[in-house]
């Protein structure tokens, strides 16, 4: 399911959301930051199974509120209570 894809279609689990914001100015605009959090809340959930989904979210950080730092501050993360287990993998370089 896209960015912008409505609710039509069969429920999913998984739904993997990758990279929702395209750049950084994109992540910087607060239009486009909210056209992604109103697309997760009327479009991405109303896909989801009901009795049973998991959510994947792959993204680099380019603001403090784009979708990977707004769903935990909302939705709360798992080990206190809330629906969100956020995994920080940091790039890593090899040098050749």
């Amino acid at each position: 399911m896209s960015l912008g894809a409505g609710p039509a279609g069969f429920s999913v689990n998984p739904l993997v959301v990758d990279d929702p914001h395209k750049d950084r100015a994109e992540a910087e605009s607060r239009k486009m930051r909210e056209k992604v959090h109103d697309w997760w809340s009327s479009a991405a959930l109303k896909r989801l199974q009901p009795d049973r989904n998991a959510v994947v979210a792959i993204q680099t950080r380019w603001h403090a509120d784009d979708f990977a730092g707004r769903r935990p501050e909302e939705d709360g993360r798992l080990e206190d209570g809330g629906r969100w287990k956020v995994v920080h993998l940091p790039a890593i370089a090899n040098p050749s």
